[in-house]
């Protein structure tokens, strides 16, 4: 097997196991109406955890670091940005990622309800299993 046919084979099946996810969290995120960012970089991912040192350092050109989701996967983005990712984007937004879809809410009567109505939403349950570890010993 030569070098290119190795390297054609990692990227193939690299866009197979993150794509499928990706898609399907994008379909998913879709239903809602709300405007779509999407980040092929997982927020609480090792690929996300190995680029820290290249966000934190700015050494990335300027064209990648004004995009959106790295705006928003940057260690210290909600300071730094403040409003400036939800001015373009509006007061709600979703990122969506192969992992998960995160809804970020800057509007006062869609963050009370949120809070209001917490017990609706579903729990990871690999956060669960930190707060409750005899429950998930089952």
């Amino acid at each position: 097997m030569s070098f290119a046919s190795a390297l054609i084979l990692v990227v193939a099946t690299w866009c197979i196991y993150v794509g499928w996810p990706w898609y399907r969290n994008w379909k998913q995120a879709k239903a809602l109406h709300v405007p779509i960012v999407i980040s092929p970089i997982s927020t609480s991912g090792a690929a996300l955890q190995s680029l820290r040192y290249i966000l934190d350092r700015d050494i990335l050109p300027t064209w990648i670091t004004r995009l959106a989701f790295v705006r928003l996967i940057q260690r210290n983005s909600r300071f730094q940005e403040k409003f400036a990712v939800h001015a373009e984007y509006g007061k709600l937004f979703i990122l969506v990622t192969p992992a998960t879809c995160e809804l970020y809410v800057a509007d006062v009567d869609a963050a009370k309800q949120v809070l209001s109505r917490w017990r609706d939403f579903p729990k990871p349950s690999s956060l669960l299993g930190m707060i409750f570890p005899e429950r998930n010993a089952d």
